[in-house]
């Protein structure tokens, strides 16, 4: 998987520990039978690496926006569905890396 081989050269050319921690998959829409898929797939993955597969991040058209505008997705939507995933993400994170 690119991600996986990409820490690894990270790694050797940092000299440096790199390791995957998570796959976060985005821009998932669950009315396309291609998202069932992939998520299968990316679930042989994680189990096949041994690397979680943390909350997938649904699509959001507030995304793109807040991008354009140059703000921040918590103050362009504060209510939206990705920030509301990218919040259990960064608690699925923290959990992992034992940070309190």
């Amino acid at each position: 998987m690119a991600c996986l081989e990409t820490a690894r050269l990270l790694s050797n050319q940092l000299q440096s520990e790199i390791q995957v921690i998570g796959l976060v998959p985005s821009k998932v829409d669950q009315r396309y039978n291609l998202t069932r898929y992939t998520m299968e797939a990316l679930e042989e993955i994680s189990q096949r690496y041994g690397v979680p597969l943390l909350q997938p991040v649904r699509t959001d058209a507030m995304v793109p926006k807040a991008e354009r505008a140059r703000i921040f997705l918590a103050d362009a939507d504060p209510a939206g569905k990705a920030l509301e995933d990218y919040s259990v993400v960064a608690n699925q994170i923290l959990e992992i890396l034992h940070v309190q």
